[in-house]
Parts: structure tokens; C-alpha cells; sequence
């Protein structure tokens, strides 16, 4: 509902629906569940609404002005939360972004993006 679909827009594939919740918060939605979950029980203050655009802010990158229109606050506000809540989700990286050293070879080169 967050992005403009409500209940009778969202009977379709689920396929679809993934697409659709993907193109504008980046994880698929049991992943952005586990997060939020992670996010409730180390920052309880954390709100809801703040942490889907956070992840919105953070798949598209849209300027305030737009998140404003978007998400009906302030752009001082977007600017405070988005930042908050992403370092946030950023203090998870040592938990849980770990590569296996086996899996790379000292004679090969690796390119990896996070």
C-alpha cells in the first residue's frame, strides 16, 4: 500500500508483487522483514513508516523534495530519519555480510558489489 497499490491492485501474480515491492525498496520482502525485525529489536524507537523509506531513499535515491511529496514530511525530517535509519541497517554489515575466503583464489581476481 506504501507504493500507490492498494488491496484490489495487489491480487495479482506474486511474481508481480515482488517486482513491484523490489523496484521501490530493494530487498524482497522476507528479507526487508527480517531487517525490520533486526531494526525493532535493537532500535524499538525506530518507526515503521521511517524504515520503508529509508529503504525506499535507499533503492532510488530520490531527492527529498521528491520523498517529501512521497511520504508527507518535511524535508528536514527525511533528511534526519534517512540518515538515522540507514546507519541503522548499516551497523549490521560485520554480522551479517561475511564472504567465505574459501570460495576465492589467490591467482583470481574477484569483483564483488554490496
Amino acid at each position: 500500500r506504501l507504493v500507490g497499490f492498494g488491496g484490489e491492485r495487489q491480487n495479482v501474480r506474486r511474481t508481480l508483487n515482488i517486482a513491484r515491492f523490489t523496484s521501490h525498496y530493494g530487498p524482497e520482502p522476507d528479507t526487508t522483514r527480517d531487517i525490520l525485525r533486526d531494526l525493532k529489536r535493537d532500535f524499538p524507537t525506530i518507526i515503521f513508516k521511517d524504515a520503508m523509506m529509508t529503504f525506499n531513499w535507499a533503492k532510488r535515491y530520490d531527492v527529498e523534495h521528491v520523498l517529501a511529496g512521497r511520504w508527507g514530511y518535511g524535508e528536514d525530517y527525511i533528511r534526519d530519519k534517512v540518515k538515522e535509519i540507514a546507519r541503522c541497517i548499516q551497523s549490521y554489515k560485520p554480522r551479517l555480510i561475511v564472504l567465505d575466503p574459501t570460495l576465492f583464489h589467490e591467482d583470481e581476481r574477484d569483483w564483488i558489489t554490496v
